[in-house]
């Protein structure tokens, strides 16, 4: 999320990613913006959510 400069943007693309990866459950999302939203920081997650957009089937995404 920090990686949008607009808050609801962020929130908007959470909420995209969450149904990609199969959710069916209602989706919320609530971005509070901290004092160091501005500092720049790794994304120690992209590579996983990459992999998993790209290998997991329709059938995987959804949770048992």
């Amino acid at each position: 999320i920090k990686n949008y400069d607009n808050v609801t943007t962020g929130a908007e693309k959470l909420v995209e990613l969450a149904e990609e990866l199969g959710s069916d459950d209602n989706i919320t999302a609530m971005v509070v913006r901290l004092p160091a939203w501005g500092i720049k920081t790794p994304d120690h997650t992209k590579a996983l959510r990459k992999y998993r957009l790209e290998n997991d089937s329709p059938a995987m995404k959804r949770r048992v």
